[in-house]
């Protein structure tokens, strides 16, 4: 500990500082595959390292006992949890050495180490995603980016004839000292949209996206008011700038999702230029205003416990407005990236597969791997699978050469939008009769939130009458929040699926338990459902 820990107010013994709580000591916080655990007087955010290297933040937050704080392990971070590392607590000056702790399967000579495909150390973001900052990357990755924010101003405003500036961090980097923050992982762009509504705004984005398309760059569609462009740096790996949506709205200056403010349109525009990694890029008319309402008024200088916290209904209405295609989609897919090896079939697909007569259309909802859509396709049936994952489907990329499109494809939908859904339903619609299909989904209902899943039901009540059924599997057991392996995930009530069939006008006419042998040493509460529709007779379609 550092010698001036005994001067800080509030300190046990010190003569005229007011009484407080004593901190705790090392074994008084728990460091295990969940997270952390502490007593409550530590609430708040530390830093943690892992083998003496800082690798990400965590917020304690006081646990419903009144006695702890806790935190649970962020994203991504999961999935390099295995083996063993001395680890440390860190805020402020104070440094509790937690020690040795072993994570996951560990065995002697395990490591754990947060590096990245190439070796490079990365740390865990805000966001619970893995990040190589520009601390720990060659100066060269800087002056990359920067020449690509460049090419991209240029060619926003020449084929898009919108004016992109530095936002965020990339502005606040500027304004300090003319490059990147240490810790930042990226390049942040933006620009003020004319639109004067969501629609207008959106087509905007679009026309830009699809000008940085042409000119042969690789976007990534987040929001409709936000693209992430994708390069491949100088040292091998991938770096990205963010292009944001800002415009006036009421009033207000809109920036993102982060940030609304009484900023004038003369705080902007026209727009001038500042030094970034020694070229000059465009910057809005007064950085300082602008830079104020994203990191208040001690922006110039670093406040290691400055916590972004935007406003909750600024988020509520951008996911209204725009749409939203990150919320929990990177835990799934860092999920998928780390288990790319093909599995076999479930259980539960054998189960829809001695049902199901051959030549019927298997539509997939969370498709995962693509194991189950295989097997489908194998059986003698068509599979058209649905997943809001970008790296899912990998069995089903490998083996698609194997059957015609019209056997086996997949594309990604996104049920967290009830528009997304209903676009779903319209494709699924083209693509067969409903007495030709039949709807399955296995673990995705625990994946989403009670109030989440009304995308899922909307899919159901628009296919299911006519098909030849639903097939389901959920968990009625666990808890809400992320599981080891690092998704979350919720527990589904079997009644809850009943009520919320029947409002989709369907019934649940069999109900299987998995495993009943096993549930009874173990509690697991995993069952399979067949919901079907009043007039139509699911059970004549089956086979033995």
């Amino acid at each position: 500990m550092n010698s001036s820990a005994s001067a800080q107010p509030g300190r046990p013994g010190l003569t005229g500082a007011p009484e407080g709580p004593a901190p705790g000591t090392a074994s008084d916080f728990r460091v295990d595959d969940h997270g952390v655990r502490a007593p409550v007087a530590e609430a708040g955010t530390w830093q943690v390292a892992f083998d003496g290297r800082v690798v990400l933040s965590l917020d304690l937050t006081p646990d419903p006992d009144g006695e702890h704080a806790s935190a649970a392990w962020v994203g991504t971070t999961v999935f390099y949890l295995d083996g063993r590392s001395s680890v440390e607590l860190r805020r402020d000056d104070r440094v509790v050495e937690v020690g040795e702790v072993a994570f996951g399967d560990a065995r002697p000579g395990d490591r754990v180490r947060f590096v990245d495909a190439q070796g490079g150390p990365v740390v865990i973001d805000k966001w619970g995603l893995a990040q190589r900052p520009f601390s720990t990357r060659s100066p060269d990755v800087a002056a990359f980016l920067a020449e690509r924010a460049l090419e991209m101003c240029r060619v926003a405003r020449e084929d898009a004839g919108i004016e992109l500036w530095m936002a965020f961090g990339t502005l606040l980097g500027a304004m300090r000292g003319g490059k990147v923050i240490g810790h930042d992982s990226d390049i942040d762009l933006a620009f003020l949209g004319e639109g004067e509504t969501p629609a207008e705004l959106h087509g905007e984005m679009t026309r830009l996206r699809r000008a940085l398309s042409t000119a042969g760059m690789m976007t990534v569609n987040k929001t409709g008011s936000f693209v992430t462009v994708l390069f491949t740096a100088p040292d091998g790996s991938l770096a990205s700038i963010d292009v944001y949506t800002c415009f006036h709205y009421g009033g207000l200056l809109y920036e993102t999702a982060s940030a609304r403010a009484a900023v004038p349109r003369e705080a902007i525009l026209p727009l001038g230029e500042a030094e970034f990694e020694g070229l000059l890029l465009p910057a809005p008319a007064d950085p300082a205003r602008l830079l104020e309402v994203s990191y208040g008024p001690g922006w110039r200088h670093p406040d290691p416990d400055f916590v972004h916290r935007p406003d909750h209904a600024v988020r509520s209405r951008f996911d209204g407005w725009f749409g939203n295609v990150m919320r929990r989609r990177r835990d799934w897919e860092a999920y998928w990236d780390h288990h790319q090896q093909p599995g076999r079939p479930s259980d539960f697909s054998a189960w829809v597969r001695s049902r199901v007569a051959p030549g019927a259309l298997v539509v997939e909802l969370g498709i995962g791997r693509g194991d189950d859509a295989v097997a489908y396709a194998e059986a003698g049936l068509s599979c058209f699978g649905i997943d809001y994952a970008r790296s899912g489907g990998r069995t089903i990329a490998r083996r698609r050469g194997d059957f015609d499109r019209d056997r086996l494809s997949w594309t990604h939908g996104n049920l967290y939008d009830l528009r997304d859904a209903v676009s779903l339903a319209a494709q699924v619609a083209r693509r067969s009769a409903a007495a030709d299909r039949v709807l399955v989904a296995r673990g995705l209902l625990e994946s989403l939130r009670p109030q989440e899943r009304d995308g899922f039901w909307v899919l159901v009540r628009m296919l299911g009458r006519g098909s030849r059924g639903c097939y389901l599997e959920i968990d009625e057991s666990g808890h809400a929040g992320p599981a080891r392996d690092g998704v979350w995930r919720f527990p589904v009530d079997r009644d809850e699926v009943r009520r919320r069939a029947a409002a989709a006008g369907a019934e649940v006419v069999e109900e299987v338990l998995v495993g009943a042998a096993a549930s009874a040493v173990e509690g697991g509460t995993r069952w399979r459902m067949l919901l079907d529709w009043p007039g139509q007779s699911t059970t004549q379609e089956t086979i033995p």
